[in-house]
């Protein structure tokens, strides 16, 4: 008749083999639970980065905007104040206030881009001054006088007498807008005839009672270099995060207007998994920022 003793034995080694199965996947458990916590850890951190890079491009983005637009436009903002000099200035005036370059003979912004043209018109009319630009198209500058020289070709300014319509009846809506804007200026990004048209204005009320609205249209190209120039920014994100990278390696970035078309990307992100956004106030465009 068998011993016992082996069923006994082999009993107790099915037991420890079931014990050290389930250890196994005790184990395995924790392992994954850690893991997966660390990687909740890493995404949150990540998430974090991402909302940080977002306020801190658009914050920059602030700063570049009011700059930008209040050297240009500074000669007519007279706060909360009335306009009381008699003569009101023409569109082609105030670029004689741009500072003055010596290396170019030319006026050139130091904090921001040359516009394309100065306009200014008074509310309520359906007239629309144009201030050009008579630099050479080889001149990166701005001339508020035609230089007096002999076969002088000026840039061709032209608007269609709807697209006049068109500016005259935007700007004169961004001028009666409420509530108004904070910052003493606006900054338009809108879409026309499939096109993207940038402009920043600003009104002047007279001690006459009526109110003048000057503004200016900067090119395409100026608003992707003001985009660009933040993004490029040496304080945007921390250095310890940046290291001997560039902020273009540490993040991607889009800046879309207030519809959501882009207009601005740092290189094509093939996934947003850890986007976070953040939109600017409607007088700086309302444009939408992810990172």
């Amino acid at each position: 008749m068998p011993s016992g003793r082996p069923r006994s034995a082999i009993l107790w080694l099915q037991l420890l083999l079931v014990a050290s199965m389930a250890s196994v996947v005790v184990i395995l458990g924790e392992a994954y639970r850690a893991a997966r916590s660390s990687e909740v850890v890493a995404e949150r951190a990540s998430a974090d980065y991402a909302n940080f890079a977002a306020w801190s491009y658009r914050e920059h983005l602030l700063m570049r905007i009011r700059d930008a637009v209040d050297e240009l436009l500074g000669p007519v903002n007279h706060g909360d104040g009335l306009h009381i000099n008699p003569s009101i200035p023409d569109a082609h005036e105030i670029g004689h206030y741009i500072p003055w370059d010596a290396r170019c003979n030319c006026h050139r912004p130091r904090r921001g881009p040359s516009p394309l043209r100065y306009l200014g018109f008074r509310l309520g009319a359906d007239t629309l001054g144009i201030g050009p630009n008579y630099a050479a198209d080889s001149v990166d500058g701005w001339l508020a006088d035609p230089p007096g020289m002999p076969h002088y070709t000026v840039r061709v300014i032209a608007y269609g007498r709807d697209e006049s319509r068109w500016i005259n009846q935007l700007l004169s809506g961004v001028a009666r807008r409420q509530p108004r804007s904070s910052w003493g200026y606006d900054f338009v990004v809108v879409r026309y005839d499939s096109s993207t048209r940038v402009f920043a204005s600003r009104s002047m009320p007279t001690v006459r009672g009526d109110t003048f609205v000057y503004a200016v249209e900067y090119p395409m190209s100026a608003l992707n270099n003001l985009l660009g120039g933040v993004l490029s920014s040496n304080d945007l994100l921390p250095s310890s995060l940046v290291a001997a990278r560039t902020n273009s390696d540490v993040i991607d970035l889009e800046v879309g207007d207030g519809a959501g078309v882009p207009l601005f990307r740092s290189r094509a992100a093939p996934r947003w998994d850890l986007a976070a956004t953040t939109t600017l106030p409607s007088s700086y465009g309302g444009l939408r920022v992810r990172a």
